[in-house]
């Protein structure tokens, strides 16, 4: 379903989840609310239950090499040594 899902107009990530009733995500993009409103029609369609729906209004991303120095000590600091192909 979580494929099917992406067909839909407006789906731009569809999620797996492991267990439990809420097993698939889906983030939807659009500029109105009428717009949400036939994407989760064409889901609801698919046989998906909406079982929450949140507006997004801001995004804050943190980069994966944040955490990388943090465990990697102050060597990962070195832009040559990190990814460097030299043993």
């Amino acid at each position: 379903m979580a494929e099917e899902a992406l067909d839909v107009r407006g789906v731009v990530n569809a999620r797996e989840m492991l267990s439990g009733e809420e097993n698939i995500h889906v983030e939807v993009v659009a500029e109105s609310t009428s717009e949400i409103e036939e994407s989760t029609d064409q889901l609801d369609d698919l046989g998906l239950r909406i079982v929450s729906s949140n507006i997004l209004a801001e995004e804050h991303i943190q980069p994966w090499n944040h955490f990388h120095q943090e465990f990697a000590g102050e060597d990962a600091d070195a832009p040559e040594e990190i990814g460097s192909a030299e043993g």
